[in-house]
C-alpha cells in the first residue's frame, strides 16, 4: 500500500515540531513598558505582589479577654484507656466535648418501641464496669484467637515459625487424642 505524504516545495508547509526546526521570534524589546512604568501602575499583578502578608499565628493573647462564653470545651480526650495508635487515634481524641449539648436527653421521639431502653445521662454502677471489662475482655479473647488463627493458616500472608507451628499442631493433635480415644 503505498504511502501519502505531503508534497514539499513553495507555498506548501510542513509541521516538524519546535524540536526538528524551532519557530523564529521577534522580540521587540523598544514596545514593552519600562520597569518603572510596570510597577506604577494599577492592576490585578500590582494588587497581588502589594497584598499584606496575612499573620495565622495562633497567640493566647487573641483567646483573652474576649467574654469567651464557655460553651465548648476544648477537651480532647477524657477517658480510662489508653490511646491506641494508628487508624483508631483518630476515633479516640474525638470526644465530642459540647457540654450544653450532651447534658440535653436524647430525641427519643422517632426510635419506637426501643425509646424506653435508651438510659438518661449518669455514671455507671460497678455492676455495669464489670460487666463492661468482661465483655470487652471477651472480645479481645476472641479477637485474639482469630488473629493468631489466620497467621497460623495462612503463611503466604504472615511470617510464621515452622517448627513452633508444627509443635503447636502436634501438641492440639495429642489433646484431641487425649480427649477422644479410639478414634
Amino acid at each position: 500500500m503505498p504511502q501519502v505524504c505531503a508534497k514539499r516545495g513553495p507555498g506548501l508547509a510542513v509541521d516538524l515540531g519546535l524540536t526538528k526546526e524551532p519557530a523564529p521570534v521577534f522580540l521587540d524589546i523598544a514596545k514593552y513598558p519600562t520597569r518603572e512604568y510596570r510597577g506604577s501602575i494599577r492592576d490585578a499583578n500590582n494588587a497581588v505582589l502589594n497584598q499584606p502578608v496575612i499573620d495565622n499565628v495562633l497567640d493566647d493573647r487573641h483567646w483573652r479577654g474576649k467574654g469567651f462564653p464557655g460553651a465548648v470545651q476544648f477537651v480532647p480526650y477524657v477517658g480510662r484507656e489508653p490511646l491506641r495508635p494508628g487508624v483508631k487515634l483518630e476515633r479516640d481524641i474525638q470526644t465530642s466535648t459540647m457540654p450544653l449539648e450532651n447534658s440535653k436527653p436524647f430525641n427519643v421521639t422517632a426510635m419506637g418501641a426501643s425509646k424506653d431502653k435508651v438510659m438518661v445521662s449518669r455514671s455507671p454502677t460497678v455492676q455495669e464496669h464489670v460487666a463492661h471489662s468482661g465483655a470487652v475482655s471477651s472480645m479481645r479473647a476472641w479477637r485474639e484467637m482469630a488473629m493468631q488463627s489466620e497467621r497460623l493458616e495462612n503463611g503466604h500472608m504472615w511470617r510464621r515459625d515452622e517448627v513452633a507451628h508444627s509443635n503447636f499442631r502436634q501438641q492440639r493433635l495429642t489433646e484431641q487424642a487425649k480427649l477422644l480415644p479410639g478414634l
